[in-house]
């Protein structure tokens, strides 16, 4: 059972200052979700949602902020929603969320890198620099996905990312894998009619990345 919201976010926001000084505080997550959601206007729905994940590692939660923002030009319109969960429901387990939702200008480099022909590219820039938060280096090693793994991981995301109950049982409709990118693509139907195009790809560390497209069913 997940406990309560407010005893979660009391932890939120933990550096630590003495004088001049600043020390992060270093934990241990389970998982780490970052979603970005490129929107044309912020009022508009996104146009694109992705979603980077990477697991166990030992990570400062304002520094993974700060890395987020970072990545971003400050003329993008951008707002940042962070939240914590400790599970307690068989093995505990603690998740941070982190979801970016932007609306990037003419000209700035979000528009004409993510938005762009060279989306995945620039999604994959960010994921390949997530390990120096943990002190490794850079990598953009892909590594080959089975299909049950990438069936058993867009399903995850997917009911995660769109908070699905129990009800909303996902049917496998197909799996695809690019030898050659080693990207792989699963399509997923609810029962509402409501079909999920996932396209993942695992980075070495330990770290996925993950595209999400939504159709809604026609009348």
């Amino acid at each position: 059972m997940r406990k309560p919201e407010k005893e979660v976010a009391e932890n939120v926001h933990r550096h630590r200052s003495e004088g001049r000084h600043t020390f992060p505080v270093k934990e241990h997550p389970d998982e780490v979700r970052i979603n970005l959601r490129i929107h044309n206007h912020l009022d508009d729905p996104p146009s694109d949602d992705w979603t980077l994940v990477f697991r166990a590692r030992s990570v400062d939660q304002v520094e993974v902020r700060q890395f987020i923002e970072g990545q971003f030009p400050k003329q993008d319109q951008f707002v940042l929603d962070e939240r914590r969960y400790q599970y307690s429901w068989g093995s505990s387990a603690m998740v941070w969320s982190f979801a970016a939702e932007m609306a990037p200008v003419v000209g700035s480099v979000i528009a004409t890198g993510v938005v762009g022909n060279a989306a995945w590219d620039g999604i994959k820039g960010i994921a390949k620099r997530l390990p120096r938060l943990w002190g490794s280096a850079e990598t953009d090693e892909t590594l080959p996905i089975t299909d049950d793994s990438a069936k058993r991981e867009a399903v995850r995301l997917v009911t995660v990312r769109y908070q699905l109950g129990p009800e909303s049982a996902l049917s496998l409709v197909s799996v695809t894998s690019d030898l050659q990118s080693l990207r792989s693509t699963v399509v997923l139907d609810s029962p509402t009619g409501v079909r999920y195009e996932v396209e993942l790809q695992r980075i070495a560390d330990d770290i996925s990345l993950a595209k999400i497209t939504v159709t809604e069913p026609t009348n």
